[in-house]
C-alpha cells in the first residue's frame, strides 16, 4: 500500500486544489460564485507560486489541502472519503514545524475542526477579530507547548 506524501502545492495542482476546497465550501465564509469562478483558481495558483499551500497526496491524487496566509491556517480541506485518518493533523504538524505561532478562524458549528485544533494545543482567542458572526479565533504557540511540557 502506498504512503501519503505531503508536499508543497504546485501551480499545476490549482484545479485539483480548488476542487478539494470546493468540496468543503460550506465550511468557509465565501460565496459559491467566488469559489466557482476562475479568479479563485488564479488565487490558488498565486498561493502555490508563493509556496503557501501544502497538499496530502496518494497515488498522484490530492486528498487534503492546507492553505496558509502568513501564519494563519486559512483553508484546511480533506477529501470526505479519507477523513479521520490523520491527514489534517499531519498538515497542522507541518505548519507547526514552520511557524512558532499559528492562528485559525473557524465556524463555531464546525465541531471536527474545533476538536482538531483544541487537541493540537490551540486555545480559543476571544480577542481575535472575526468579521463573520458565528466564527471564533484560535491560537497556538510553540512557547505554549514548551510551557505545557515543563509542567508535566
Amino acid at each position: 500500500m502506498s504512503e501519503i506524501n505531503y508536499r508543497l502545492g504546485r501551480v499545476a495542482d490549482a484545479a485539483e486544489i480548488r476542487n478539494q476546497i470546493w468540496q468543503g465550501r460550506t465550511g468557509y465564509p465565501l460565496s459559491e460564485t467566488y469559489l466557482s469562478d476562475m479568479k479563485f483558481e488564479e488565487d490558488i495558483r498565486h498561493q502555490c507560486a508563493r509556496r503557501s499551500i501544502r497538499v496530502a497526496e496518494l497515488d498522484h491524487r490530492i486528498l487534503g489541502v492546507m492553505t496558509m496566509r502568513a501564519n494563519e491556517v486559512y483553508y484546511l480541506a480533506i477529501d470526505e472519503a479519507v477523513r479521520r485518518r490523520g491527514i489534517a493533523r499531519s498538515l497542522i504538524f507541518l505548519a507547526k514545524k514552520k511557524w512558532s505561532h499559528l492562528e485559525a478562524k473557524v465556524r463555531d458549528d464546525n465541531a471536527s475542526m474545533v476538536s482538531l485544533l483544541l487537541s493540537e494545543g490551540f486555545v480559543v482567542d476571544r480577542l481575535m477579530f472575526c468579521k463573520v458572526p458565528g466564527w471564533s479565533g484560535y491560537r497556538w504557540s510553540r512557547r505554549g507547548e514548551m510551557a505545557k511540557l515543563g509542567q508535566a
